[in-house]
């Protein structure tokens, strides 16, 4: 314990984004770190299989390391990269994507149709939508970044405040001041999740990317604000973008957004976004890729596969607002698609109308129950695009029960990926093309769209 020596990088940790060295055959996890990079670390914490270090300095820097463009990335949790050539992180996201299919899902990737991971679009503001936590300190109330956690844990719940987001909008930078002002001024308090005291939980931005309209989520408990439409006219008049405002209530222990209680403030009740020649309507809860210009080419190759297999029917699970179901409408000759999400279902066939689609339907449920109604035996495909949990027991279990000919597999998460693929194939299913996308620069995580055929 608290040995320092010189000792190399030679990989990085999923999702923490740690630097990896070896010493002496104990791994040795170090904040901070890239691959390539020579450092002096003194040991920290350390069990039976792995240590922690603390880097005291760069030795030497490694060829990929690069300066981050955000002067918050230290203590942000929001990035693990960016102190990592772009070029690089594809390259390690992409190796961990086909180890962790090999080590938890026991696929060989070799005999499969790979694609290298498809770049992001944009790799800076870029994301649809961000979720600012209220914190104190001794300077009073602020908004930011939950801190990055460590080791010990010790930053649990506490807040970073920052005053811009490159992965988000240049336009907040021009919103916080004016939130922060009027909090202040208010004298109002921030929710403590460990507590359970306190009124403001989060600020939730979505914006579209489209036409860079914005809307503003105020979640708090359930006590009393103070009137806020001169906020609303001070932070319109100032950000013109801006076109809605509302407020969540949320009495319930823990830092989890619910959007169980929801009122609209002032302004619109949604704001639109484009998917190819689509307008979707986005609401304050509505399930809806955080990078949507790099959805819009997962999405395109997925109508791709269903133009080059002549696909006539779809289902889609998980289906959300149902996006991937609208697109892939003007393919195909009849699609369905299934969430149990009223509001999420409620918006899909809004958007569904809008466009003038006419052979959508969409049902509410869950999937588990839905599927037992439904003969899938002659559908050409089956969509699932589930949460990072992946698929439950029961929902694989309807899906095999369903035998659908082709399933297409959506994932934000490699490691509910490889489990459940392990159990499609080990039912019959052949893995026999995987396209990573990279929906999420500068952080560790990544998209997948796996086909799997019986």
């Amino acid at each position: 314990m608290n040995d320092v020596y010189v000792t190399d990088i030679i990989d990085i940790s999923f999702p923490d984004g740690y630097g990896v060295a070896r010493h002496d055959g104990l791994v040795i996890f170090v904040p901070g770190c890239v691959p390539g990079d020579k450092v002096e670390i003194r040991t920290v914490k350390r069990n039976n299989r792995f240590a922690y270090g603390e880097p005291l300095q760069i030795a030497a820097p490694s060829p990929s390391r690069v300066t981050p463009f955000c002067p918050h990335f230290i203590a942000c949790g929001g990035c693990t990269m960016q102190n990592l050539a772009y070029e690089t992180q594809l390259y390690m996201k992409e190796r961990y994507l086909k180890e962790t299919l090999k080590r938890i899902g026991k696929i060989d990737v070799s005999n499969i149709d790979t694609s290298p991971i498809v770049h992001s679009p944009e790799q800076t503001f870029y994301r649809g939508k961000i979720e600012l936590a209220f914190g104190e300190d001794k300077n009073g109330i602020m908004l930011g970044m939950r801190k990055r956690a460590s080791h010990s844990g010790q930053y649990l719940w506490e807040v970073t405040p920052i005053n811009e987001c490159y992965i988000f909008s240049e336009t907040l930078k021009h919103i916080l001041p004016l939130f922060n002002e009027f909090v202040q001024k208010n004298k109002l308090s921030a929710f403590n999740p460990l507590t359970g005291k306190g009124l403001l939980r989060h600020l939730i931005l979505r914006e579209s990317k489209h036409s860079k309209d914005i809307m503003l989520i105020l979640e708090t408990t359930n006590g009393k604000l103070p009137d806020l439409s001169g906020l609303w006219k001070n932070i319109t008049t100032e950000v013109s973008c801006i076109k809605s405002m509302y407020r969540v209530i949320n009495p319930n222990p823990g830092d989890a957004i619910r959007y169980e209680t929801l009122v609209r403030l002032f302004g619109n009740p949604y704001i639109v976004e484009s998917m190819g020649d689509m307008e979707l309507r986005v609401y304050p809860d509505s399930f809806f890729q955080p990078n949507p210009k790099g959805a819009h080419l997962l999405y395109t190759r997925l109508a791709e596969f269903v133009q080059k297999e002549d696909i006539k029917d779809v289902t889609g699970l998980y289906c959300g607002a149902g996006a991937i179901e609208l697109f892939l409408s003007r393919y195909v000759k009849e699609v369905t698609g299934i969430d149990s999400s009223h509001k999420n279902i409620a918006t899909a066939k809004e958007n569904c109308i809008i466009n003038r689609i006419k052979n959508c339907s969409f049902k509410k449920g869950r999937i588990e129950d839905v599927l037992k109604t439904l003969n899938l035996t002659d559908i050409d495909l089956l969509v699932t695009d589930p949460p990072r949990e992946g698929i439950t027991k029961e929902g694989l279990s309807s899906i095999l029960n369903a035998k659908s000919k082709t399933i297409a597999y959506v994932s934000c998460n490699p490691s509910t990926l490889a489990r459940d693929l392990k159990i499609f194939i080990e039912n019959g299913y052949s893995l026999t093309e995987i396209y990573p996308f990279d929906f999420f620069p500068h952080s560790s995580h990544l998209e997948t769209l796996a086909i799997l055929k019986l």
